[in-house]
C-alpha cells in the first residue's frame, strides 16, 4: 500500500504533512527551513517522508517514530524531493540537488561542480566528492550542466520495481526550460563516479534540445516527440 499525501487545497497540505512530520522523528526539532515534500507508506503500512532542509542544506528521509537519515549534503539546498518505499523498508529519494561552485568552469559534469537530478539507493556507490560534505550514494540523473540553470527541472517522481539489489528505479520530471517531460531508470546498484556523465533520459512530449539526444552513461537519449 501507498498512502499519498494530497496537495489541494493549500489547507490541507500543512494539515497533514505537520500532523505526520510531528510522528516521524522523537529526536529532531521542525521548523519553516523543513521542505517536506513527500509522505507514504511501505507495505506494512510504516510511513516515511523526505524531505530538504534549509539549514544545513541537507537532504533527508525519515520513518515514522525513527530518526532521520541525511543522505546527501551541499554547500546549497536541494529541492524538490520525492519518496519511494519497496516492500518494507526499501527507500529510494529522488531530488534536484540545486547547487553550482560559480562561474561557468563550474557549469561541468562533475558532482563538484554542479548539480542535477539525484536519486539515492543504499546499494548505489558511494561518491566522496569533498572533504567538507563526504560521502553520499546517490545516481546522477540528467544534470544542470547543459544548459546552466538551476532549479530547471521540477515535479520529480520516483518509484521502484521490487526490492532486488539491481531492482530498476524508474523517475519521470519536468523540464521548465523546453516545457517537457522526461523520464529515465537505473538499476539501483549504479555504480558511477563523480566525473562521470549522467543516466540517459527519454523525451516523453514537448519541445527538445540538442541534449535530448546525446549520448551519456548508459547510452544514448531520445526524443518521442517535440516541438523543438
Amino acid at each position: 500500500m501507498t498512502l499519498e499525501i494530497v496537495t489541494n487545497p493549500i489547507s490541507c497540505e500543512y494539515t497533514h504533512i505537520n500532523c505526520a512530520i510531528s510522528d516521524l522523528s522523537k529526536n529532531s526539532k521542525w521548523s519553516s527551513d523543513n521542505k517536506v515534500v513527500d509522505v507514504v507508506g511501505g507495505s506494512n503500512g510504516d510511513l516515511y517522508a523526505s524531505f530538504s532542509n534549509y539549514t544545513d542544506a541537507a537532504v533527508y528521509y525519515s520513518q515514522r517514530g525513527g530518526s532521520k537519515t541525511k543522505i546527501f549534503a551541499m554547500y546549497d539546498p536541494s529541492e524538490e524531493t520525492d519518496i519511494h518505499i519497496s516492500g518494507t523498508g526499501t527507500v529510494n529519494v529522488a531530488y534536484s540537488a540545486n547547487y553550482q561552485g560559480g562561474g561557468d568552469a563550474n557549469w561541468a559534469v562533475s558532482s563538484g561542480s554542479a548539480g542535477g537530478i539525484y536519486v539515492y539507493d543504499y546499494y548505489a556507490k558511494g561518491k566522496k566528492y569533498s572533504d567538507t560534505y563526504g560521502s553520499c550514494k546517490f545516481i546522477k540523473h540528467e544534470l544542470f550542466y547543459h544548459n546552466k540553470m538551476l532549479q530547471q527541472f521540477k515535479n520529480i517522481r520516483v518509484k521502484r520495481s521490487n526490492t532486488a539489489t539491481a531492482g530498476i528505479v524508474h523517475i519521470a520530471y519536468y523540464d521548465r526550460l523546453s516545457s517537457s517531460i522526461h523520464y529515465s531508470n537505473s538499476p539501483g546498484n549504479t555504480q558511477h563516479n563523480p566525473g562521470d556523465n549522467e543516466c540517459s533520459w527519454v523525451n516523453i512530449d514537448g519541445g527538445t534540445d540538442s541534449h535530448d539526444t546525446g549520448s551519456y552513461f548508459d547510452g544514448s537519449s531520445i526524443a518521442l516527440s517535440g516541438k523543438g
